[in-house]
């Protein structure tokens, strides 16, 4: 097939990295039941013949990247059991990190604008990479878990006012676990049944922030 003709660089490079991988799925449908977001929503963008059709066709410049792609290829939990459910060996897991990839340029390319952009910036640059900030945060969600005012959100509708990722976020979070309750760096956690090895689990960035 011929390059595509509209989109811009970031459909030419999505085109060159996964435009002939996409063209292999045949849309079955093998797919659908081993997938866990297309089985707890039940649209075609939350399955994984919907997500390479949209990849396929953002490389051929019929959609944006960013608008129309970016949110179905973030819903996937990338654990990639299509894949084995797959009777034609569709690669979906190059086409999702090429997805990713090349989405990852566009949003770099220009600066988050509105709220929603602003507070993803916010998060990733001055919440995550900061593990006594993370602790924080848990702290403070579970003195709002405790008091009750995860029950009068939603009774109230207040959840609604929050940002779209906040607020879905809000809705699956789980019960936390009390602060005094959670385990110290250098616990050692006993074994349940015959203890056969000790491991050691070591974290990947400084705690010392």
């Amino acid at each position: 097939m011929s390059r595509p003709v509209g989109g811009g660089t970031h459909s030419q490079k999505l085109f060159d990295l996964a435009h002939d991988a996409t063209n292999q799925c045949v849309q079955c449908g093998y797919c659908l039941p081993a997938c866990p977001t297309y089985e707890s929503m039940g649209k075609e963008t939350a399955s994984p013949r919907g997500r390479i059709n949209l990849v396929k066709m953002a490389a051929e410049g019929k959609m944006d990247v960013q608008q129309d792609l970016a949110k179905p290829i973030d819903l996937c939990l990338g654990c990639r059991a299509c894949e084995v459910a797959c009777p034609v060996g569709v690669p979906y897991g190059h086409i999702l990190e090429a997805a990713k990839e090349v989405i990852a340029d566009a949003d770099s390319s220009q600066p988050s604008t509105g709220l929603r952009g602003k507070l993803k910036t916010m998060i990733l640059s001055h919440l995550f990479p900061y593990p006594r900030r993370l602790r924080a945060l848990g702290n403070l969600v579970w003195l709002y878990q405790k008091l009750g005012f995860d029950k009068l959100a939603r009774k109230t509708r207040l959840t609604q006012l929050f940002p779209e990722p906040l607020g879905q976020f809000e809705k699956v979070l789980p019960p936390l676990e009390s602060p005094a309750k959670r385990n110290k760096w250098g616990t050692i956690i006993p074994a349940k049944g015959e203890k056969k090895a000790r491991v050691a689990f070591f974290p990947a960035v400084s705690w010392t922030r």
